[in-house]
């Protein structure tokens, strides 16, 4: 009788554990838990300015080879036909706060993946100092380094980046301007483009620490005679600035790519 009951008993504890759920039978399936699909967007640089032209990367797994991903800034479509590249060139036409995204579509999924990056004011010539040799490569094309020095000549525009362990260090940057001399005015203008540049180095820079401007004349005259010595070739104006982390200098002088004409320099420098 005692085992009998003891029985009972047992038979009991074991349909109330398994109406609990704490036994599970040998051959009762476990519902999978379907896993979350994710993507990430990888930017080249950490830093990004003004056009110039950076790498995204789409961090994304899976087994089907047809993906097709669509690229947005700011909600507008960056590429009207999806692609299955999981890399895309962006380049940023103005500063501030730009939402990237990217839609993949795998199969019956919509996947999405989404950053936010600030770009800033380029320092020169489309370059920061501290680029790398590979942003720059990207923005303004493929060139051999020589002597650690990038050199682009764009009709009679010379952009230089110089490198140091990879790292931009010096942007040069010289523009030749053709000017036919016809009024007081062509005279002028070489001494009016460098004020303009003069002024815009004064904010960013502070005062000249050496000036070769500051002493000229300012009369509609002096310009016009200044400007009448550097189309001869016979005059060279400039400026340099410098504080915590920069020099920089500016001038404007004669140029040898035009019979007729001036040319303008800038440079940045880290210290």
């Amino acid at each position: 009788m005692k085992q009998v009951c003891i029985l009972f008993l047992l038979t009991i504890g074991l349909y109330a554990c398994s109406k609990s759920g704490d036994i599970i039978e040998d051959n009762e399936e476990v519902e999978d838990v379907p896993k979350e699909i994710t993507a990430n967007i990888i930017p080249s640089d950490s830093v990004v300015g003004v056009f110039q032209v950076i790498e995204l990367t789409l961090e994304y797994s899976t087994s089907n080879p047809n993906i097709l991903i669509t690229w947005f800034q700011d909600n507008e479509k960056l590429n009207n036909i999806p692609k299955s590249d999981l890399s895309y060139l962006w380049c940023p036409a103005k500063t501030g706060k730009h939402k990237l995204r990217a839609v993949i579509t795998d199969r019956d999924e919509i996947v999405e993946a989404e950053i936010e990056i600030d770009v800033v004011k380029c320092e020169l010539a489309d370059a920061i100092i501290g680029d790398n040799i590979d942003k720059i490569l990207r923005t303004k094309g493929d060139k051999s380094l020589v002597n650690n020095v990038l050199t682009y000549n764009e009709s009679g525009k010379i952009s230089q980046y110089y490198f140091s362990d990879n790292i931009l260090t010096k942007i040069f940057y010289l523009v030749n301007v053709n000017r036919s001399l016809q009024t007081k005015y062509d005279f002028m203008y070489p001494m009016q483009v460098f004020k303009s540049y003069y002024d815009r180095y004064i904010e960013l820079f502070g005062e000249p620490v050496e000036d070769g401007y500051a002493e000229l004349g300012t009369t509609e005259a002096d310009l016009v005679r200044y400007g009448g010595y550097i189309f001869s070739g016979s005059m060279r104006v400039w400026a340099k600035f410098s504080n915590d982390y920069r020099n920089a200098e500016i001038t404007v002088e004669p140029s040898n790519y035009y019979n007729s004409g001036f040319c303008y320099t800038q440079q940045i420098e880290q210290k």
